[in-house]
């Protein structure tokens, strides 16, 4: 059965929300507050967006190096019959 977010809060916890912003109303006025509130929106939003560019950095770089084939070294691409020592040196 699905809830609204509103009816999963507790009675305790209402009182806190209540309380708080008791204290927003007292410490910026009335007038102020649809001001302080739209300005910690634009703050929440411009943080979310920060976070979206640096988790899709870190997924572009994921993806190039999940591309990129790994490195071959001449020495290692050689087969083990071309690393034998020539037939007067073997040990």
């Amino acid at each position: 059965m699905y809830y609204p977010p509103i009816l999963l809060i507790s009675g305790q916890e209402i009182l806190v929300v209540i309380l708080v912003f008791l204290l927003v109303l007292l410490i910026f006025g009335a007038k102020r507050v649809p001001e302080v509130m739209r300005s910690f929106g634009r703050g929440v939003k411009e943080f979310k967006k920060g976070l979206r560019d640096v988790r899709q950095d870190l997924e572009e770089e994921q993806k190039e190096k999940e591309g990129e084939s790994p490195q071959q070294f001449p020495e290692e691409s050689k087969s083990a019959e071309e690393k034998k020592p020539p037939h007067g040196e073997e040990s």
